[in-house]
């Protein structure tokens, strides 16, 4: 009887030895893939300061708002990747762009489309508004302005890029 517990004993510490070393190693990946996301976040983030009209092939952003909700939550870090043509963009893409509307001229704005102007001209309007918002945007956002479209979703990381940008979390 002795010798059937101490086998299960060992059979159970075994299991839980495994599972233990597949969680933590599971964390230590996600752990450097969000390193890696944030030093590549600081990084771009310092080549667009030096040059406004840089725009890389893949950018991070933030979330600030609650105008996405509950899609994209406040403090969930957006992946963009830089839109190649205009015709690539569709209703109901994600996108990121240079707001031009006298409420928010200049700032970076994540809404989605929810219908494409193509001009007499061949350039592209895009009217966005974001998921949670009653109305679309009082500006349609213009081709040029477009910083991309989003392309995943981190929920969460941006608490962990608020503290790293902290002094504590820098030391």
């Amino acid at each position: 009887m002795e010798q059937v517990e101490k086998s299960t004993y060992i059979k159970i510490k075994n299991a839980l030895t495994y599972v233990g070393k597949l969680l933590s190693t599971a964390v230590l990946i996600l752990l450097i893939i969000i390193g890696m996301f944030l030093i590549y976040y600081v990084i771009a983030a310092r080549v667009v300061i030096k040059n406004p009209e840089y725009k890389p092939l893949f950018s991070l952003y933030n979330i600030a708002t609650g105008s996405m909700e509950p899609n994209i939550k406040v403090d969930d870090v957006i992946v963009n990747i830089r839109v190649k043509s205009p015709e690539s963009i569709k209703v109901g893409d994600v996108i990121t762009f240079s707001s031009t509307s006298s409420i928010s001229k200049g700032l970076t704005v994540t809404h989605r489309v929810i219908n494409i102007i193509k001009n007499d001209d061949g350039s592209y309007e895009y009217v966005t508004k974001g998921d949670f918002n009653p109305s679309a945007d009082s500006a349609t956002a213009k081709y040029d302005d477009i910083i991309g479209k989003v392309a995943i979703k981190l929920p969460g990381v941006g608490k962990i890029q608020g503290f790293i940008a902290t002094k504590m979390g820098w030391f």
